[in-house]
C-alpha cells in the first residue's frame, strides 16, 4: 500500500516489502520518447501514458550531458519519475519544490525550462544546484546542508501567515536525512497544527555510500515491511506518513502526491512525509552494476548514446526543448 490509508489500518500486521522497480525505458519494449516540456504547465497537459516516454528522454539526455561535462549523474537518474510526478502534481512555483541535496535538481531544471542544461558546470553556464539566478523555480540555493525542511516548512509559514493557498514540499535524500538540521526541522514540523509542509524522502539507501545508524536501519525496516502500519518513526513524531511508494511507478507517485497533498490541507495535520525509494543510477546500466557509488559523480566519460544521437540527428535548431503534445498519426502512401 502507497496511501494514507495506511496510517488508518489496524496495527496488526507488517506491510507488504517495497522494492523500487525498473524503469519502463528497461522494458523488453521501451516506450518511444516524447520531447522534454517546456515548462511544467506543459508538463501538467501531457497525457499520462506519454510520461514513460518523457522519463526515458530525459535519461537518454542526462547521460549524453554528463558525458560532456561531468556532473552528478547517479542521483539525477534516480529521481527522474519522482522529479515528473511532483511538478504534476505540485505548481511550481507558487508551491516551491525544494531539493536537498540540491544535486538531485538536474531534472527539475529540465522541466523548467532548462532541458539542455547548457553549460552545466562551465562558467556562464547552468549550475550544478539550484540557482535564483536562473529561474524562478530555483527559489532557495542549497547544495549539501539538509536544510530543505526547515526552508519548505519556513515558506509554508509564510504562505499562511500571508493567507496564500498551496503547499511547499522538500525533496530530502541522498544522504541528507543524516544531517542534525533535517532532524531538528523534523521535529519543529511535527509540532506544528495546521502545516501545508510536504516532505518527499527520496530514500536510495545512499549517499556517496550506504547510509549507516538507527535511522538507516529503520527506513530499511519500513522497506521490508516489518514495521506495523502506524508505527514508524514519522507517525509517531506527529506527521502523516505515506509510503513507502516505488520511485520509478509514476502511477505510485501520482496516487501517493495526491494523497500527500489531501492529507497537508487537512487543518489537524502537522506536515506529510512521503517515502519514496528510489534506484541510484536508475536506467543506465553502468551506473546501476557499479558497486562503489553507482556514479554519484562523474567527469566526462565515452557515451554509445552520444554517439548514436550524433548518428541520428537531423540539421536543425539546437535544443530539445519542444511543446508536447502526442505522438503525429502515421499517414499512408
Amino acid at each position: 500500500m502507497s496511501t494514507t490509508e495506511q496510517r488508518l489500518a489496524t496495527p496488526s500486521r507488517g506491510r507488504e516489502e517495497v522494492t523500487p522497480s525498473a524503469p519502463a525505458a528497461d522494458a523488453a519494449t521501451p516506450p518511444s520518447e516524447v520531447p522534454i516540456c517546456a515548462d511544467p504547465e506543459a508538463l501538467r497537459g501531457l497525457p499520462a501514458e506519454q510520461l514513460p516516454g518523457l522519463a526515458r528522454t530525459l535519461r537518454r539526455r542526462l547521460v549524453e550531458i554528463c558525458s560532456l561535462s561531468g556532473g552528478h549523474l547517479g542521483p539525477n537518474l534516480g529521481v527522474v519519475e519522482l522529479t515528473i510526478a511532483l511538478h504534476r502534481e505540485f505548481r511550481s512555483p507558487a508551491e516551491p519544490i525544494v531539493f536537498d541535496t540540491g544535486h538531485q535538481a538536474y531534472v527539475h531544471k529540465m522541466l523548467t525550462g532548462r532541458a539542455d542544461l547548457a553549460g552545466l558546470r562551465t562558467a556562464g553556464g547552468i549550475a550544478g544546484y539550484p540557482d535564483r539566478g536562473e529561474s524562478a523555480h530555483d527559489l532557495v540555493e542549497n547544495s549539501h546542508a539538509s536544510g530543505s525542511i526547515a526552508w519548505a516548512h519556513g515558506l509554508d509559514r509564510a504562505h499562511r501567515l500571508a493567507g496564500a493557498d498551496g503547499a511547499a514540499v522538500a525533496v530530502i535524500g541522498d544522504g541528507a536525512l543524516t544531517g542534525g538540521v533535517g532532524l531538528e526541522a523534523l521535529n519543529l514540523l511535527a509540532a506544528d497544527r495546521g502545516s501545508r509542509a510536504v516532505v518527499v524522502l527520496n530514500d536510495n539507501t545512499r549517499s556517496y555510500a550506504p547510509t549507516v545508524g538507527g535511522i538507516a536501519e529503520h527506513l530499511g525496516a519500513l522497506r521490508a515491511g516489518e514495521v506495523r502500519a502506524g508505527e514508524d518513526m514519522f507517525t509517531a513524531l506527529g506527521l502523516t506518513y505515506v509510503g513507502p511508494v516505488d520511485g520509478h511507478d509514476l502511477g505510485a507517485l501520482a496516487q501517493a502526491l495526491t494523497a500527500a497533498r489531501r492529507a497537508a490541507e487537512d487543518p489537524s495535520s502537522s506536515g506529510v512525509l512521503v517515502h519514496v525509494l528510489t534506484r541510484k543510477g536508475a536506467g543506465f546500466a553502468r551506473a546501476e552494476s557499479d558497486a562503489v557509488d553507482h556514479w554519484h559523480a562523474t567527469g566526462p566519460f565515452p557515451s554509445r548514446r552520444r554517439r548514436r544521437s550524433r548518428r541520428r540527428r537531423r540539421p536543425g535548431p539546437r535544443g530539445s526543448v519542444r511543446p508536447c503534445s502526442p505522438p503525429r498519426a502515421p499517414t499512408s502512401g
